[in-house]
């Protein structure tokens, strides 16, 4: 008789699943652990605003076709000013 008989079966995809949980659970904490050292020098953003005619936009004014009171609660029609 041997000692295997009285165990439980083997079941190869549990053990399977098993193993490849702890390979992704320690690959994880070894990239954790690596982000945790990471700088973030020379990565920082050196955008600034800059005026719209530098860029080459054309000074324009735009004029309202319509009353400013149009739409509120009053006597007047709205029409083009």
């Amino acid at each position: 008789m041997k000692s295997c008989d009285d165990c439980p079966e083997l079941d190869v995809k549990e053990l399977a699943r098993t193993v490849t949980t702890l390979v992704l659970a320690v690959a994880s904490m070894i990239v954790m652990t690596l982000a945790g050292c990471a700088n973030p020098r020379g990565i920082e953003s050196k955008a600034a605003l800059a005026a719209p005619t530098a860029l080459g936009a054309v000074d324009t004014t735009v004029v309202a076709l319509v009353a400013a009171d149009c739409g509120e609660a009053s006597t007047t029609r709205c029409s083009p000013t």
